[in-house]
């Protein structure tokens, strides 16, 4: 052992001072040591292995040397010659595919078939047919709930007026339940939190890799606020005239939107007003939505307000989405059937409850 120790200080060392400086010292012996019998262990393991895979090349050609079968493939292609270099070439030939896979590090690489699992595998012509679906439901309990309006204008009786109330509660959840959802999921078809960013060193297969930024889903009701802080809705909605026509209900020059920008911003002040007092999801606030466009019967023309803005489309939307692809046109027209009908949904249904416990203790 290479122990150096003082010995005029040697007395003076603790045990606890000799016993570490021994324990170096057999350290720096027995360490080398061991790391070579552990190299040479690893190269016979390695040797071991190659041996085994030449002589399993060797069995495979001998075994293939001689078809009988006749078929064209066996006439045609040549096994491979036993011979040390045609085996090396193969073994070779194996490793490189090997790595290549495994690292990739190759020109092209071995990537899983995942498109059918992603959003831009998954086509909006799903999505277009349910809210096909969705809207000729809303469609037939409205034409129901006026049918019923009109026997009960004729007829007084109680059974009437149940089946009206039940007839509205059907409208409200159809809407809610099913046109609501499925406006959400046409927007949120390709809609990315954050624009995807590229690699600036493409030509290297592994650094690019590391490169890549995922996306993440946004809401649809997220785009819609990022609207509303495009056009200032805060600034528009917290004006003094304004303030004061929405406290007193008094109708002020100037405080009354007069456009239909000014009242999709209006009702969007007003949504989350209401709904964020009370913390409510990003589901409730876009159906509160959905049902005070239908309310006012502008509801196509909101939302063709909203996929008109170029620059949040280009932020928010892959070039592969249905809105970027579609313009979100098909959707408008369809939706355009539910603009003469009338509606009077509950906007503040996701919230009523919480104001009505609230009014119990005031």
């Amino acid at each position: 052992m290479n122990l150096e120790l003082d010995e005029q200080k040697y007395y003076e060392l603790t045990p606890a001072d000799v016993k570490q400086q021994v324990d170096v010292a057999l350290g720096q012996l027995v360490t080398p040591l061991r790391m070579k019998e552990h190299l040479v262990a690893q190269l016979k393991t390695q040797v071991a292995d190659l041996e085994r895979f030449i002589n399993y090349l060797q069995a495979d050609t001998k075994k293939h040397t001689k078809c009988s079968c006749g078929c064209a493939r066996h006439s045609i292609q040549k096994p491979y010659k036993s011979t040390t270099m045609g085996m090396v070439q193969r073994t070779a030939a194996l490793l490189q595919m090997f790595a290549m896979l495994q690292l990739g590090c190759g020109p092209h690489q071995f990537k899983k078939n995942n498109l059918k699992t992603t959003m831009k595998g998954n086509h909006w012509g799903d999505l277009r047919a349910k809210m096909e679906l969705a809207i000729a439901k809303v469609v037939e309990l409205v034409k129901t709930t006026e049918a019923n309006k009109l026997q009960q204008q004729g007829d007084y009786s109680s059974d009437s007026e149940s089946s009206s109330v039940q007839c509205n509660v059907q409208v409200t959840t159809a809407v809610r339940k099913y046109l609501a959802t499925s406006i959400r999921d046409l927007m949120q078809h390709g809609a990315t939190a954050e624009v995807q960013s590229h690699s600036l060193v493409p030509f290297i297969g592994c650094f690019a890799r590391r490169f890549k930024v995922t996306d993440t889903p946004i809401h649809a009701w997220e785009i819609i606020l990022h609207y509303y802080h495009l056009k200032n809705g805060e600034r528009f909605n917290s004006t003094p005239a304004r303030k004061l026509s929405q406290s007193f209900n008094l109708d002020i020059a100037g405080a009354s939107a007069n456009s239909n920008k000014q009242n999709m911003l209006s009702a969007i002040g007003n949504i989350i007003s209401t709904h964020s007092l009370y913390k409510r999801s990003h589901d409730s606030h876009f159906k509160a939505f959905i049902c005070a466009g239908l309310n006012a019967s502008k509801l196509v023309t909101w939302l063709s307000l909203i996929f008109q803005c170029r620059s949040l489309l280009e932020m928010h939307y892959q070039p592969w989405s249905y809105i970027m692809k579609t313009g979100f046109t098909d959707g408008l027209q369809s939706l355009d059937a539910l603009t003469s009908l009338k509606f009077d949904l509950p906007v503040d249904l996701a919230i009523r409850q919480f104001q009505n416990i609230k009014d119990v203790f005031t």
